[in-house]
């Protein structure tokens, strides 16, 4: 078997080439991703760029199987609020069916904390309501923020699809999503050797329940820590998972990118 990887979380919109960062991953065997908006600027600017690399990755027949935008404000620009997201959504999801497969990253961040928890919290629950009403997945960022990004979901009610991104919680954490039929999403975190808690609950995470992603440019995993991050680093992602879980890396590959078709509703 030859594994093949779905990056369920990338950032493109800061890159001077988007295509050609696609590209090397397809080349190295990432051949599906999720590009992630942070604010509403950089919404539409994924939503552009997966328009953009479709068209040329057919023209020039790239092993791309599939390419796919989140759209959301992260916590971190909630102090500006949402825009027109809701609008933007609408229209696009009407004349560009397939394009927008989930809403995010948004949620809650108290580590930073560069918007007031309550224009967060705001901003966090507008985006549920978002997903909830164009049968979205829902993307989540949370850090030191765990009991009140619990709180929000348990009020606002949980999608269906739901899933924390870049997942740095426990044992305890994974079983609080778990309860609530929320996925998580591993990254290159999962590669450090000091993430000890971190380990434990990719050691326990249930089968078809979690995805791997890299969060690019962020977090690139060992052996590349500390350098910029790319899509096609995911086989590093996923190598560390696999050897975490004691499983073989193709079937892993195998299973997380079924999980996250079938997650995203995609081919």
């Amino acid at each position: 078997m030859s594994s093949t990887w779905f990056d369920t979380h990338c950032h493109l919109h800061d890159e001077p080439s988007p295509y050609e960062v696609v590209k090397d991953a397809c080349d190295n065997g990432v051949t599906r991703m999720v590009v992630v908006g942070t604010d509403f600027s950089s919404s539409l600017q994924v939503c552009e760029i997966v328009s953009n690399i479709k068209a040329s990755a057919q023209k020039d027949r790239i092993n791309l199987d599939g390419i796919w935008a989140a759209v959301g404000v992260h916590p971190h620009e909630a102090k500006g609020g949402i825009g027109d997201l809701s609008n933007f959504v609408r229209k696009t999801t009407a004349d560009k069916p397939g394009v927008i497969v989930a809403v995010g990253e948004c949620g809650l961040d108290y580590y930073y904390e560069h918007s007031p928890k309550k224009a967060q919290k705001d901003v966090f629950s507008s985006q549920i309501k978002l997903a909830q009403e164009f049968d979205l997945a829902l993307v989540i960022h949370t850090r030191d923020a765990w009991e009140d990004t619990f709180l929000t979901l348990d009020h606002e009610g949980i999608p269906e699809k739901t899933v924390i991104h870049c997942f740095t919680g426990g044992v305890d954490e994974l079983k609080e999503c778990e309860k609530r039929g929320i996925y998580v999403s591993f990254s290159g975190i999962a590669s450090f050797p000091k993430a000890s808690e971190l380990h434990e609950a990719v050691k326990t995470a249930k089968d078809r329940k979690f995805f791997i992603e890299t969060d690019s440019p962020y977090l690139a995993p060992v052996p590349y820590r500390g350098k910029p991050n790319y899509p096609r680093y995911v086989a590093s992602v996923g190598l560390a998972v696999a050897s975490l879980r004691g499983v073989n890396e193709d079937d892993l590959a195998f299973a997380t990118t079924k999980a996250a078709i079938d997650f995203f509703d995609v081919n």
